[in-house]
């Protein structure tokens, strides 16, 4: 039987070894966008986004599963009459809304804002984003609605505790106390939901955010994040 002709190199020469210190797991490739402007990037970029996307799913898919069986256990196990407590119902709520959210994100997981040329060249205008615009911001107004819950479920609590062992003139102080820094950090994640909001809509018409609109956004997470903290 005659030997097939080797594919390792042309016309039987050999094939040219790779240079000194050559990574074969982060190899650099180029992308052109739709302006003609090429993008040098490498397999490990890959690589990356797709360890991100895994680690970000299970913690929402973590997520999810927790908030459901703890829903579960409140609407089993509370009493009849702690159901009708506000705290209780702020905790629920909050609980609900966070396996929406959970559910949401999960989905977004295998959505097109995950692709990776739109991450890695921003080429938003040449794809139809018009449900996943939608479903993003619904995400983002779940998250919200969350932490707002959970705030009024803390203020909710303080108030329990200090109604029955704290005296009215200190407990009125206490209340307005946490009632301001409750409403700070809500006010805080409310601005963080519209700019979220804004810039999806944005990247829906196809509009990537300026440098400035980034950094504000930037900004407003870290503030956020900071009262959230704070106000917990």
């Amino acid at each position: 039987m005659d030997s097939m002709p080797s594919n390792n190199g042309t016309d039987g020469e050999q094939p040219s070894l790779p240079p000194p210190g050559f990574d074969v797991y982060n190899q650099p490739f180029e992308l052109m966008g739709s302006d003609g402007v090429t993008t040098t990037l490498s397999t490990g970029d890959i690589d990356f986004i797709r360890v991100t996307a895994v680690r970000s799913a299970i913690i929402f898919a973590t997520q999810l599963g927790a908030s459901a069986i703890l829903l579960l256990v409140l609407l089993l196990m509370t009493p009849g009459a702690k159901r009708r407590s506000l705290s209780w119902i702020f905790n629920v709520l909050a609980l609900v809304c966070n396996v929406i959210r959970c559910t949401i994100q999960c989905t977004e997981m295998t959505g097109p804002f995950l692709n990776f040329v739109l991450l890695t060249l921003q080429e938003y205008g040449d794809l139809s984003l018009g449900k996943h615009v939608r479903i993003s911001i619904a995400n983002s107004a779940m998250t919200t609605l969350v932490f707002i819950f959970i705030e009024l479920a803390l203020v909710t609590q303080v108030h329990v505790i200090c109604a029955a062992t704290i005296a009215r003139l200190w407990r009125i102080s206490i209340l307005s106390f946490c009632g301001v820094v409750a409403m700070l950090a809500v006010g805080f994640r409310l601005n963080l939901m519209i700019r979220n909001c804004q810039e999806t809509a944005d990247l829906g018409k196809g509009i990537v955010a300026t440098p400035e609109n980034a950094r504000k956004l930037e900004w407003a997470q870290s503030t956020s994040n900071t009262m959230a903290i704070v106000s917990i």
